[in-house]
């Protein structure tokens, strides 16, 4: 959970210790620094988006609400006849995803729409990576909804990052607070790391 303190946005890590993320810098090259108690900490952007996509997806897929996108000019995808037959079994599940899908025939897929914090590159990667989490029996519901949302999560953080302004840096911190997972990402990877004072006195000699 997130609660402020002055001047900082205070976070939970996964153990309930309390971090507060002070005056986010942006980088370049996908960082983000800022104080923590007193110490340097550089958060990964992707990582960060990540966590927080996975989040939203995990919701969404709980409500059924995703949205829609709709693409200036469709992408056609050739499938193998396996995984043809699967986009047409989990059409229904694709849908509510957020895809616009035409099946062709003939192996061809017609892409007019994909979920709305997509890109529409590697459209087909993801496509073929949310067949595999489909895989995961519907009995073991918890897990297929965690390795869906895991796989729209991945996709989303792909894409080009680009220098965040000072403001978008503190509302990605603000969103990832909210998430009440700002350690690791789903795969379990680092999200920030704190640099000591030590380490910098390492560095200069």
């Amino acid at each position: 959970s997130e609660a402020m303190t002055e001047g900082g946005q205070r976070l939970e890590l996964a153990g309930g210790e309390p971090v507060v993320f002070r005056d986010p810098l942006p980088l370049g090259g996908g960082y983000v620094a800022a104080l923590v108690e007193g110490r340097l900490a550089v958060v990964d952007v992707r990582r960060a988006r990540e966590r927080v996509i996975y989040e939203d997806c995990l919701a969404m897929l709980g409500s059924g609400a995703a949205v829609s996108q709709r693409l200036l000019f469709p992408e056609r995808l050739q499938l193998s006849d396996d995984e043809y037959a699967s986009v047409g079994e989990h059409a229904v599940e694709l849908a509510a995803l957020g895809f616009d899908l035409e099946l062709a025939g003939d192996g061809v897929v017609e892409v007019l729409g994909t979920p709305a914090d997509q890109s529409a590159d590697a459209v087909d990667r993801l496509l073929y990576d949310l067949l595999q989490a489909f895989a995961t029996p519907v009995s073991l519901e918890e897990l297929r909804r965690e390795r869906i949302a895991a796989a729209m999560a991945r996709h989303a953080a792909r894409g080009a990052l680009g220098t965040l302004t000072r403001e978008e840096a503190a509302a990605l911190l603000d969103r990832l607070a909210a998430t009440g997972h700002v350690a690791y990402t789903p795969a379990g990877k680092a999200i920030f790391a704190q640099i000591t004072a030590e380490e910098i006195r390492q560095r200069l000699g």
